[in-house]
């Protein structure tokens, strides 16, 4: 079927399929390339909430804890609020603030946490806390996970025992507050070791707001790509007509003319001197060639015309 059409409307259908196959291309190629810088974007601003996070828990642990001691042994109400995590999450909810971070989620994910309710390590997490454990020198986790029928992207860093002050409240339950244990009980958060990998800081983001991110800015670029194309497309189609295929359509339609005997000596001798031909025939490529064989055949056939009519008129002169 495709080989019984008309050489433009071929022409058209091959750009037609060039355009669809181009945009489609373009748009899985640049929806890849978009999420993976939106994927770098995120990672940047979490690897800024995990540093800030970081300093709030060092400074709250080494500096914060050394005046409070006095008033956690005798205040329950001191502990929770002056607690590393406690302080890191208050952080995090200023983070909330800013349209960046309105879609994280932060969590302290411990093994054995003193807060069982808000920093127990889920069975994913404590996969991530296991891997850290067993590879000590890999300092940064990312990927996927699903939660709450959600993806998620992660980025997730070890919590490891760096400081002695660690150990006031989680060595033993002998060495912690008593308002601490008054609090959470004597069977959690405790056995922390120096150096221990404990728990890990994850961060969360909707994996649909980092795709959405790509997909807008790839849904603008492929736009503009197929505008662009199309109008690039508009061009060749219109040059490639009027510099080929109007021509070879003459062309053809001339000599289909010529070979079927239907032009007597007048008409063929004009289409000769067709204005376009002619034009077509100056031209130093393959169609001018082309254009300057018909000329040549057209008179051949012309001066045989005109041969065959004398030889008539002489006939029937000679008959009379």
């Amino acid at each position: 079927m495709f080989h019984n059409l008309k050489l433009g409307t071929k022409f058209t259908l091959i750009l037609l399929m060039v355009f669809i196959g181009g945009t489609a291309v373009s748009w899985a190629w640049l929806s890849q390339q978009l999420y993976s810088r939106a994927e770098d974007e995120v990672v940047k601003q979490a690897e800024i909430l995990l540093e800030t996070m970081l300093a709030v828990r060092g400074y709250t642990g080494g500096n914060v804890n050394a005046y409070l001691k006095p008033l956690q042994t005798e205040q329950a109400e001191f502990i929770k609020e002056s607690a590393p995590s406690y302080s890191a999450n208050k952080v995090f909810e200023n983070f909330r603030k800013n349209p960046e971070y309105e879609h994280f989620r932060y969590k302290e994910a411990t093994l054995n946490p003193t807060n069982r309710r808000d920093n127990l390590a889920d069975e994913f997490e404590a996969a991530q806390v296991e891997f850290f454990r067993a590879n000590p020198d890999r300092a940064q986790l990312s990927g996927s996970r699903e939660l709450d029928g959600e993806e998620l992207f992660f980025i997730a860093r070890p919590i490891a025992v760096t400081k002695r002050s660690c150990l006031d409240c989680h060595s033993t339950p002998q060495a912690a507050p008593p308002a601490l244990i008054e609090t959470y009980g004597e069977k959690n958060g405790f056995g922390w070791k120096m150096g221990e990998i404990v728990g890990a800081r994850m961060v969360y983001v909707p994996s649909r707001d980092i795709f959405a991110s790509g997909q807008r800015s790839a849904a603008l670029f492929t736009g503009v790509f197929a505008i662009v194309f199309a109008l690039v497309m508009l061009v060749i189609n219109v040059m490639l007509r009027h510099a080929v295929i109007l021509p070879l359509g003459r062309l053809a339609a001339a000599t289909e003319t010529v070979g079927a005997g239907r032009v007597d000596s007048e008409a063929l001798e004009a289409s000769r001197h067709d204005v376009r031909l002619e034009n077509t025939a100056s031209r130093g490529d393959e169609l001018g060639q082309l254009a300057k064989m018909f000329d040549s055949m057209a008179g051949e056939v012309f001066e045989r015309e005109k041969g065959l009519r004398r030889a008539q008129e002489e006939v029937e002169r000679s008959e009379i």
